[in-house]
């Protein structure tokens, strides 16, 4: 068994931003990181725990998302593949994913909550990816930064990665 487990912030992050780009998610940020469902969502320590049981953890190999797909541009195939010792897909055509800038996600929130006709809100939207591609990059996991994440739920966060590291599903952090 194969499996991809991430970074709880990282994962909660752009799962937070794919849910704005869909126009799903009417939360701004710190509201959608200290929902108890998404904390749990983002637990794989937890969420791998009934895989281990059944097939025993020898038999489970799960792998840090960031490791396996970074090197393809954040895509899970090409990763997978390589993991199975798969030859590359050359049948796939490359896409570009648009993903909107962090610093307009809550613009792009507004938008999609917004009682405008579905065109102009799909015609401001591809707006906001065409002024995003022109600023400069900002990893979305910097975002935090930016605004700090309440006490208690940093350390929440803190929590699940710790647990995820000691059962050896995340690299630990590097010493130094």
């Amino acid at each position: 068994m194969i499996g991809l487990v991430r970074d709880p912030l990282a994962f909660l992050l752009s799962r937070w931003r794919h849910e704005v780009q869909m126009g799903g998610e009417a939360r701004p940020l710190t509201h959608f990181l200290g929902d108890a469902d998404n904390l749990l969502s983002a637990d794989f320590e937890r969420r791998t725990q009934a895989w281990r049981q059944a097939f025993g953890a020898a038999a489970c190999a799960f792998h840090d998302y960031e490791t396996v797909c970074a090197p393809h541009g954040g895509s899970v195939l090409p990763g997978f593949l390589g993991l199975i010792g798969a030859p590359p897909l050359a049948t796939i055509p490359p896409t570009r994913e648009r993903k909107l800038h962090p610093l307009l996600c809550d613009a792009m929130r507004g938008v999609t909550l917004s009682a405008l006709p579905e065109e102009e809100k799909a015609s401001l939207c591809d707006q906001f990816f065409d002024l995003g591609d022109r600023l400069p990059p900002m990893p979305l996991e910097s975002l935090p930064a930016a605004s700090p994440l309440p006490e208690a739920l940093a350390a929440v966060l803190a929590h699940i990665r710790w647990a995820m590291v000691n059962r050896g599903l995340l690299p630990a952090p590097a010493c130094g």
